[in-house]
């Protein structure tokens, strides 16, 4: 008995979870396909994706720790289409893997973390999910024959309202020359957006006067910052 309300809490919190994602405006009209076992992981798809394949079985056996979802048309003016999976192996890497389908053939092409994926039909993927990386990045991917490209953004969004867990400073510049705001530890910010480099991360905050300055994440990815934490191995 006690197991059993046990599993019926979790199906409960696992449904309650997937009613509270908001999904943007400009993906209302896709389908949404609910992975219920990951949580808040969701593939939304044109409405006319395919659900019936051939090969499923096959698949299912040599591939036991992917899920298919299903076979989209990712760009309708050139007809490209692909077997979508989503795997969260082997330590939680949150992803969604994109194969080629021939008869009764199917060849790996590329993969695309995240936790959920949009799938338009216009030639891009649209991705977002705090897997592998700070926060929830939001990504634009290029489709191109048998290969991907992610559309470069001057910034990427945060939008976290939290606190923070150390003293941090805020600075004029990324230079951090002339400091904007000395914030002592628990103090309520907003991560407004992220700039990223291959050798530094730097974070655009809020105040909750309203100030804004750069704050510089160190070389240990340090707790400093609330829910703001490398989410991967």
């Amino acid at each position: 008995m006690n197991k059993l309300i046990i599993i019926l809490g979790i199906l409960s919190m696992l449904n309650c979870n997937a009613q509270q994602y908001k999904v943007p405006e400009s993906f209302k009209h896709l389908k949404k396909v609910h992975l219920e076992s990951y949580g808040q992981v969701f593939a939304f798809l044109p409405h006319d994706y395919e659900t019936k394949i051939s090969i499923e079985e096959k698949f299912n056996e040599e591939n036991p720790v992917e899920t298919i979802i299903g076979i989209a048309n990712v760009n309708k003016t050139e007809n490209l289409n692909y077997m979508i999976t989503f795997t969260n192996a082997p330590s939680d890497d949150y992803s969604f893997s994109f194969y080629s389908i021939d008869k009764e053939k199917y060849e790996y092409k590329f993969t695309i973390g995240g936790k959920q994926l949009f799938i338009p039909g216009n030639g891009f993927a649209y991705v977002s999910g705090h897997t592998n990386n700070m926060f929830d990045k939001k990504r634009k991917i290029k489709f191109e024959k048998d290969t991907i490209s992610e559309v470069k953004q001057p910034l990427y969004f945060v939008g976290l309202k939290t606190k923070t867990l150390k003293p941090i400073k805020l600075y004029e510049s990324k230079e951090k020359k002339k400091i904007v705001a000395s914030l002592p530890a628990n103090s309520n910010i907003e991560v407004v957006v992220s700039e990223f480099s291959d050798d530094a991360h730097y974070f655009l905050i809020k105040t909750s006067f309203g100030l804004l300055g750069w704050w510089e994440l160190d070389f240990y990815y340090s707790r400093e910052i609330e829910n703001l934490f490398f989410a991967g191995d």
